[in-house]
């Protein structure tokens, strides 16, 4: 199962994280996702009043307003990681993740600035 992200500003390409690195970006964006369930993480659809899953790839639909705020709280996550102290054995929070999805965010947090919003699938 991939995440794939497709752009409304076609220019900025599709964008693709993965199943296993978008649930970690998705942690780190908590305060947009207020909901976590054993089911997975919902956003509230404010035009139709009512929570959607977020966790799935169908087609959900990003604002362009939001794609800059997850933009933003990414390019947060990356600084806090690259300043974690390799081999934290001693450190419980916050977890040092893999480098690979450190660069990987840095490179989702430029795309998704050029998006213009977009959906997932």
């Amino acid at each position: 199962m991939s995440f794939d992200f497709h752009p409304k500003v076609k220019a900025a390409g599709d964008f693709s994280l993965g199943a296993f690195s978008w649930p970690v970006l998705l942690e780190s964006f908590g305060y947009l996702f207020p909901c976590v369930n054993g089911k997975g993480q919902y956003c509230c659809d404010g035009e139709k009043k009512e929570w959607i899953q977020i966790g799935t790839n169908d087609g959900f639909s990003i604002t362009a307003t939001d794609a800059k705020l997850m933009a933003r709280c990414a390019r947060n996550f990356v600084a806090i990681q690259r300043g974690l102290p390799e081999g934290q054995e001693d450190y419980k929070w916050p977890m040092k993740i893999r480098t690979d999805f450190i660069d990987r965010f840095e490179k989702f947090a430029d795309w998704a600035e050029k998006s213009g919003g977009f959906k997932i699938y």
